[in-house]
């Protein structure tokens, strides 16, 4: 079986600046190479199905076609009630992960579940730019939008987006893909 796509971001073409009800219907341009988000409830239904598990990849592309991918073996995307919580299996990747816990909360510029010790993002004046995403505690990962002090790092709503990477310098992301497939 083939990959479904979550989100897909390479155009700049529709804003990732969206609030809460936008992330849980889902947004965007659908089309192959358009910038979109599937829905986070439809995120939740797919990888909660009966007798199904689903492996994960996250795939950053650089700005001279490099990809770089991370994957886990399994995802979970938890209920709105549980604020579509990201629940990884094991990382089965070579670069180091993004993310080194599971059930990260949701978060969006009009929800906050208050982790970070961010009692609000819109209260941080540098947030130009801004992008849901599941933001861990202490966080070092490479394209959400807040460092562990709630200070913007890169995100997926700016013109041009960077990733900190283990290789050296900061490196200009032109694609980030994140896609599940049935293991």
């Amino acid at each position: 079986e083939g990959w479904t796509v979550l989100m897909q971001r390479t155009k700049m073409d529709s804003s990732f600046d969206q609030p809460w009800e936008k992330y849980k219907n889902g947004f965007g341009n659908m089309s192959h190479d358009g910038d979109f988000w599937l829905g986070l409830e439809d995120m939740h239904q797919i990888t909660n199905q009966m007798f199904r598990t689903f492996e994960l990849q996250i795939v950053i592309t650089d700005a001279s076609g490099v990809p770089y991918i991370f994957p886990y073996k399994s995802v979970k995307i938890g209920s709105e009630t549980e604020n579509y919580a990201l629940n990884l299996g094991e990382y089965t990747g070579i670069i180091s992960s993004p993310y080194a816990k599971t059930s990260l909360p949701f978060i969006t510029r009009d929800k906050n579940p208050q982790v970070n010790s961010c009692t609000s993002h819109a209260g941080n004046a540098n947030l130009e730019y801004y992008s849901g995403w599941w933001i861990p505690k202490y966080t070092n990962s490479r394209y959400n939008p807040y460092s562990s002090n709630c200070q913007k790092r890169a995100n997926l709503n700016a013109p041009n987006i960077f990733w900190n990477t283990n290789f050296g310098p900061s490196r200009k992301i032109a694609k980030v893909v994140v896609r599940i497939k049935p293991n």
